[in-house]
């Protein structure tokens, strides 16, 4: 697996790079570290009742967003977010402004890449006052390797993601 397209992938991938790179002991430290991570993120998502809806952008000219088959996803879904775009058919749909509009999402991510999101972005977006992510001043500016970069990324990833779909959750 050099491609994982989700959380425990990502977790063998440390291994099995260990593996080959001759460097099993410090890859084992890394697998530790990732399990303590998601452990540590399995109990704080553990009692959440309401689960946010998540918009995440990749791309804008078109909009694009992520479905089911992404590392992203998984990410999000553990943590305990809900991709709206989870069971559409293309792996990257494209959408529009009318399309988020009409998805009604709870938060808006607009990462660092692999499209560089900037504040004029966001601005367009809360122009769209009838969106609750706008409304609830939850639309984010989000450093993409915290969401996307997989292996000992997620260490610093999951408590990443999990502030922003649960700002007052003390994920540290």
């Amino acid at each position: 697996m050099t491609y994982p397209r989700s959380i425990t992938e990502s977790l063998e991938l440390i291994k099995t790079l260990g593996t080959i790179t001759g460097t099993d002991k410090m890859a084992h430290e890394w697998y530790e570290r990732a399990e303590r991570a998601i452990h540590k993120t399995r109990e704080m998502t553990s009692t959440i009742t309401a689960r946010p809806s998540v918009i995440y952008l990749i791309w804008r000219k078109p909009y694009m967003t992520i479905n089911k088959d992404t590392y992203i996803h998984d990410l999000i879904s553990f943590c305990g977010g809900l991709n709206l775009y989870a069971e559409n058919q293309n792996r990257y749909p494209e959408i529009s402004i009318d399309d988020i509009e009409s998805s009604q999402p709870d938060i808006i991510v607009l990462p660092s890449e692999p499209f560089p999101f900037k504040k004029k972005h966001a601005d367009e977006i809360n122009r769209c006052k009838d969106i609750p992510a706008v409304r609830n001043n939850r639309v984010y500016l989000a450093d993409g390797e915290l969401f996307s970069w997989y292996g000992v990324r997620m260490i610093p990833g999951l408590p990443y993601v999990q502030r922003i779909l649960f700002e007052n959750l003390s994920a540290k």
